[in-house]
């Protein structure tokens, strides 16, 4: 299934995309070596950049390289695959690899000191800044760092690119199962439930009753596993599947 899942990438690449952000997590029965995507050169390297032709900035997730402190808890280095290196030699492996940002970091002195010691070329570090000085100079930040507030409060929610965002949400529902049901003809009896109403009314006759309604179309929740702790209850994960109801 890997050519299936790259189509959207392949696709914002080509788009023109400037920054990608690898996740965490790491590959593992594949051909790509078993560490996470931060530390990956068979896909930081040889997908993204040989294969796909990606030519920006790559800034990992945040906190591959040292363990933090988040809201007064301890929270380890999420350095899958290589949690046995030390900080710089994790930091060497994402440099190799292909990563030109460390999300969340502060240990410049690391990148110093494997410059100093000849572990990282200097000529590397190079690549990196002058992909992040040209998105800056792309962004115009040197010639004006400052925003136009009038243009942000003009471009900011502005009408037409809520109605891309809207066209985008859209586009990506799927239907897993359809038996004769849709499309929706005429003006059936609605039951809905976590939408609008108003939103609703436009194809069809709202009811309060589920026994009245011709057709049910409820909005629910993605179901998750709560975590533990300040900062892991934010996230949501775990089973998708919705518990059985009585």
């Amino acid at each position: 299934m890997r050519e299936y899942h790259l189509a959207p990438f392949r696709a914002a690449v080509e788009a023109g995309c400037s920054q990608v952000m690898p996740y965490y997590g790491q590959p593992v029965g594949t051909d790509w070596e078993e560490v996470g995507f931060g530390f990956n050169k068979d896909v930081l390297t040889g997908l993204l950049r040989e294969r796909l032709g990606f030519d920006g900035i790559v800034c990992t997730d945040w906190g591959l390289l040292s363990d933090a402190e988040i809201m007064g808890q301890p929270a380890e280095a999420r350095a899958w695959g290589v949690e046995h290196l030390s900080v710089a030699e994790r930091a060497a492996k994402a440099l190799d690899a292909g990563t030109d940002q460390f999300g969340g970091e502060q240990c410049p002195e690391v990148i110093v000191e494997l410059v100093r010691t000849g572990r990282v070329a200097e000529e590397r570090i190079d690549a990196s800044v002058r992909r992040l000085l040209r998105e800056k100079f792309v962004l115009g930040l040197f010639e004006n760092p400052y925003v136009d507030p009038d243009r942000a409060e003009e471009t900011v929610g502005a009408r037409e690119f809520t109605a891309l965002g809207e066209a985008a949400q859209r586009r990506s529902l799927t239907v897993l199962e359809n038996r004769g049901l849709l499309p929706l003809r005429g003006r059936p009896e609605l039951y809905v439930q976590g939408m609008n109403q108003e939103a609703a009314a436009a194809y069809g006759n709202i009811v309060t009753d589920p026994a009245d309604a011709d057709v049910a179309v409820l909005r629910l929740r993605t179901p998750y596993e709560p975590r533990p702790g300040a900062f892991e209850s934010f996230f949501h994960a775990g089973s998708l599947a919705f518990p059985t109801r009585s």
